[in-house]
């Protein structure tokens, strides 16, 4: 249950009486912040890394950020603006999060597993009007934890998606994917044997629930995530959000177009906001949710350090703690979102800047840095 949820311009009273002193400036504006002021401000967050990320960002950057712990909530929004920062609220802002999607395609199968209604480890083409015409049997759990040995895209829209780089998957339909998956399809691993991410293996998954279910993925989203858990503002559907979507951009920080993912959007189709996906990181840190442990249960590993659940990588940190994470990048999008049951914390941090930019990896790393400071280490 969420039972505490701020800004941080609710934490600041502070701050606003120093810049006003300074000036006269409305506190519903925007608020300009000198670098240097930042760690006094924000103790509990990770000002080194938010600076290091923001700094390196194009004009017209924005990063939302929100930190859960113990079921509290606080968010910290900021955009890049004449090459200083500005602090905004956005945590209702939306963004593509890209292969976060993901997460959320396969909490909505770990919930139809516990319903009796998806056999995890059943062939995947049972729920399909056709047979996958693969060497080997292919289990909707393989599709979960990208063991599946599908390779990352489909041979069939290679050629789209190099020519139309802008919007790579938009011509993908259900009558294209048919067409590869039972005449064309090659698999590069045996199933169950070998982890190679795979967006085709997991926008099939979203397939699949929509033939289980003989529904749309949107309205199989809104249904059994978005209404239950309060998110108003996600979905697959540009349209329904398009006056709180926050432009994406290219590396070079020019405007690019938003992806449209067609029958594979479970791989990446989804739109939210940090508040949004704030309830959805709380509803996963509930121990007592059997879809969700079902979701989280460690299915393969990779390494000593990483193993893998349904959609989850599940990070085995040098602190002993266990992360479940995952990350998105669409064309003009990067996003990462951790979460952290045992000690009941979550973060995210959503920008709107290409996977492209030089310094995107450092995403995740703030989203790192994040946890590590609610823990204190």
């Amino acid at each position: 249950m969420i039972t505490y949820s701020r800004s941080i311009f609710t934490m600041l009273p502070v701050l606003f009486v120093f810049c006003c002193s300074c000036q006269s400036q409305p506190t519903s504006g925007p608020l300009r912040i000198d670098k240097e002021q930042w760690k006094q401000f924000y103790p509990d967050w990770p000002v080194d890394s938010l600076l290091s990320l923001a700094d390196q960002f194009p004009n017209g950057a924005e990063i939302s950020m929100a930190a859960v712990q113990n079921g509290e909530i606080t968010y910290l929004g900021v955009r890049r603006e004449h090459d200083s920062l500005v602090l905004i609220d956005n945590q209702h802002r939306v963004y593509e999060i890209g292969s976060i999607s993901k997460v959320l395609t396969s909490a909505m199968a770990a919930q139809l597993a516990n319903e009796g209604k998806l056999d995890l480890k059943t062939p995947a083409d049972a729920y399909l009007p056709y047979e996958i015409a693969a060497q080997a049997t292919i289990t909707p759990l393989q599709l979960a934890n990208h063991t599946s040995g599908l390779p990352r895209l489909p041979s069939n829209m290679m050629l789209y998606a190099v020519t139309h780089p802008s919007n790579p998957y938009k011509t993908y339909g259900e009558q294209k994917l048919k067409a590869y998956l039972s005449k064309k399809v090659e698999l590069d691993n045996t199933p169950g044997t070998t982890y190679a991410y795979s967006n085709l293996g997991a926008g099939l998954l979203g397939y699949l629930l929509t033939q289980i279910e003989g529904d749309s993925y949107e309205n199989l989203m809104q249904s059994r995530v978005c209404t239950p858990l309060g998110m108003a503002h996600t979905t697959t559907d540009q349209g329904k959000i398009k006056d709180l979507l926050v432009p994406g951009l290219q590396a070079n920080g020019t405007p690019t177009s938003n992806w449209d993912l067609n029958v594979l959007a479970g791989a990446g189709g989804i739109l939210s906001c940090a508040d949004d996906m704030s309830k959805f990181m709380i509803s996963q840190l509930d121990t007592t949710n059997s879809a969700w442990q079902l979701q989280q249960e460690k299915t393969f590993t990779v390494s000593d350090n990483m193993d893998l659940a349904m959609a989850w990588h599940i990070l085995h940190t040098g602190s002993g703690h266990k992360w479940y994470w995952h990350n998105g990048g669409t064309g003009g999008y990067r996003t990462s979102l951790t979460i952290d049951p045992g000690n009941q914390i979550a973060g995210l941090v959503f920008t709107n800047v290409s996977p492209e930019h030089s310094a995107s990896g450092l995403v995740d790393q703030l989203n790192y840095a994040l946890l590590r400071k609610l823990l204190a280490e």
